[in-house]
């Protein structure tokens, strides 16, 4: 053989070799593809956790940056019209197929050699499988190729019937939901185990387009796309020509109305310390059963409402309430009157903001004072006096003054107490912090504040634990609970998950206290109201055997009110008691 005939011998054998070796590449990879994608690991970032209160009622669906909305649903609860539907618009060979349609591979092997963009329309399963890789928008070929060996790979591990479950609780309809459930809910004002063929041909036909044919975008392009959908089903023989003409006359009904925010502080709240704990698996549909009492809720944030209202002539402009149950279970946190006025900063939650808590504070620290060796016939002195406080580096002078007349030159510490008198309670304060270290006793009341990050909180820098030692209303009311009427940690889930502990703060000067409160006030509810020395704040708490309720009062603009005192809270106090009686 000569040598030419052997160079092109060995051109020929290259040339067959080289296809040979790239389709050998090439299935090796699409092989590794293939059988390295786990169908059981498929997890779909457009999830929610659902948040319900103690009596199952659902408050709000969270998501990572509130982003989507998403009910998830059993295949079996969803009507056959539904499924006929997405099935005759979407994939009508669905039963029958891999996971791909073969006309559509074809079209696509078209579209790489050419390097078009014709590549064949998705499989249900397919749609799967751009939502679980967020490729939905993807036009490459490459991640097309890979789309079909997943929705193949995904029919050999799950059922139709699975497939399909995934694909209507994580399609796109629209107005951020995600699912057919939370589209339903939003967009008829119903679960989808109630819809009729009409509603169901309408959700069915919105995926293709979600923007524009849901009912928040352009309702009568939705209808027409609608049409679309009822001619497949007819076509494909799931409905007969006389419901395809029934359906097309029925009038849809649309929940348009703006959906109502249920409990946004606490859903807030809920979130943050589920968060703290969890990190991003809050987001992945939860179903969180929590403490709170809704149909309660709606009836305080009435009577805050008017309270505030009735106020306003006293530069009143906000309120917060927090009730605990027996087992200091949270049941209700309102953080503000109106949670989308901006005027009051009504975002904010006030029931967890840091607040001087004025005379509020004297059961609690009294009840250290005993700790520390004092009794109720201790005395101290009743008449004003200034004190001079510093404050980082300013000095103030501050008078100290009862809030309204208590005769005597000086006062028992059962009358100090019953009467709510701020004189002989800071004449303790001096005492006390003279025989204790301040470090302790700011340790004492550290022990009641819990929910604000501890480098979040102000140092007590002066002996005033009344003017001092910001505290938030949940702490607070936490304390008078952890007091007055309970040994255990607050709570705001049902289960007992997330939950934490802290040292027991119940002891028999605890006790003390609440007997001498209950026997001067004669009555079954022991009230205790406070007021602040600069005139920002009042506060108004209630207790008794099954509940602990702690109100505040003020202006959020940090504004001081005017002729003004915590005992306005006391009719507030009524109706709220008079409700929880009513419960029980």
């Amino acid at each position: 053989m000569t040598d030419y005939k052997k160079r092109l011998l060995k051109i020929k054998s290259l040339l067959v070799t080289i296809p040979v070796l790239c389709l050998a590449l090439i299935s090796v990879y699409l092989t590794f593809k293939f059988i390295s994608f786990d169908p059981s690991k498929i997890e779909f970032v457009t999830t929610s956790s659902k948040i319900y209160d103690r009596n199952g009622e659902f408050l709000w669906g969270i998501s990572k940056d509130n982003a989507v909305k998403n009910t998830p649903v059993k295949l079996e609860t969803v009507p056959s019209y539904c499924i006929d539907a997405v099935v005759a618009v979407e994939d009508k060979t669905f039963w029958e197929n891999i996971g791909v349609d073969i006309n559509g591979m074809g079209r696509l092997l078209i579209s790489i050699f050419t390097n078009g963009s014709s590549g064949g329309g998705s499989t249900i399963s397919q749609q799967v499988i751009k939502n679980y890789t967020q490729n939905i928008y993807s036009r490459d070929s490459l991640d097309k190729v890979h789309e079909i060996l997943y929705a193949i790979r995904l029919n050999s591990y799950y059922s139709k019937e699975e497939i399909l479950e995934m694909y209507l609780n994580n399609i796109y309809f629209g107005n951020l939901n995600y699912g057919i459930e939370s589209a339903s809910l939003d967009y008829f004002g119903k679960s989808s185990k109630d819809l009729n063929l009409s509603e169901c041909s309408y959700l069915m036909g919105i995926p293709q387009w979600p923007g524009v044919y849901n009912p928040h975008g352009d309702a009568s392009k939705g209808i027409e796309r609608q049409k679309t959908v009822l001619a497949a089903m007819q076509r494909d023989g799931y409905i007969t020509l006389d419901e395809l003409k029934e359906s097309q006359n029925y009038e849809l009904k649309f929940n348009i109305t703006p959906i109502e925010v249920r409990a946004p502080h606490f859903v807030q709240f809920v979130h943050d310390q589920i968060a703290k704990e969890q990190g991003e698996e809050i987001y992945k549909s939860l179903n969180i059963n929590t403490t709170y009492n809704y149909s309660l809720h709606k009836e305080v944030l009435q009577y805050l409402k008017s309270t505030v209202e009735s106020h306003k002539d006293h530069n009143v402009n906000n309120s917060s309430v927090v009730i605990l149950n027996k087992d200091n279970e949270i049941e209700v946190m309102i953080g503000s009157v109106n949670f989308f006025n901006d005027d009051i900063d009504g975002k904010f939650n006030s029931a967890m903001g840091l607040r001087q808590p004025g005379t509020s504070i004297i059961p609690i620290f009294f009840k250290f004072a005993l700790d520390s060796g004092k009794t109720f016939d201790t005395s101290y002195g009743n008449f004003p006096f200034e004190v001079t406080v510093q404050r980082e580096d300013k000095t103030e002078n501050i008078l100290i003054k009862n809030f309204k007349d208590i005769p005597g030159d000086e006062l028992r510490l059962r009358d100090a107490l019953n009467s709510i008198a701020v004189i002989p309670s800071v004449n303790l304060t001096i005492d006390v912090a003279s025989s204790n270290s301040l470090e302790n006793i700011v340790a004492e009341l550290d022990r009641y504040r819990y929910f604000v990050p501890r480098q979040e909180l102000n140092t007590c820098n002066n002996i005033l634990i009344i003017e001092g030692c910001e505290i938030s209303l949940l702490d607070l009311t936490r304390a008078y609970a952890l007091n007055f009427v309970s040994r255990e940690e607050v709570r705001y889930l049902k289960e007992d998950i997330f939950d934490v502990t802290v040292s027991d703060v119940y002891n028999e000067n605890s006790e003390i206290i609440r007997n001498e409160l209950k026997t001067f006030q004669k009555a079954e509810w022991i009230r205790y109201f406070g007021d602040t020395i600069n005139d920002k704040d009042i506060f108004a708490f209630a207790f008794n055997e099954n509940y602990t309720i702690g109100i505040w009062m003020g202006n959020t603009k940090g504004e001081e009110m005017n002729n003004i005192s915590s005992e306005v809270l006391d009719p507030v106090l009524d109706k709220i008691i008079e409700a929880l009686d009513k419960d029980i």
